[in-house]
């Protein structure tokens, strides 16, 4: 979506909060309430990073519940800042 269809510094601004990582992948990222997280790979980043991030963070879940059957699995995001709105 990214590279192919980039988001406009508007779209950016008008639908994410904040800007972090997904494991290796730079993100957008907002809050939609009860149902979650809405998350886009920041422009300039091929989707297929996105998918391997994915893919990464559950082999280390699942590594991590076999280790530990306590463990609770979450999915990691590092917010690293605001995008400022106008």
């Amino acid at each position: 979506m990214s590279i192919i269809n980039p988001l406009s510094p508007q779209e950016i601004r008008k639908r994410f909060t904040h800007r972090g990582w997904f494991a290796f992948c730079p993100v957008y990222l907002a809050e939609e309430g009860a149902d979650g997280m809405l998350v886009s790979e920041r422009n300039g980043v091929p989707a297929w990073v996105m998918g391997a991030a994915e893919a990464f963070m559950g082999v280390a879940i699942f590594l991590l519940c076999a280790i530990n059957p306590r463990y609770e699995p979450q999915w990691g995001f590092i917010v690293t800042g605001e995008i400022e709105h106008e």
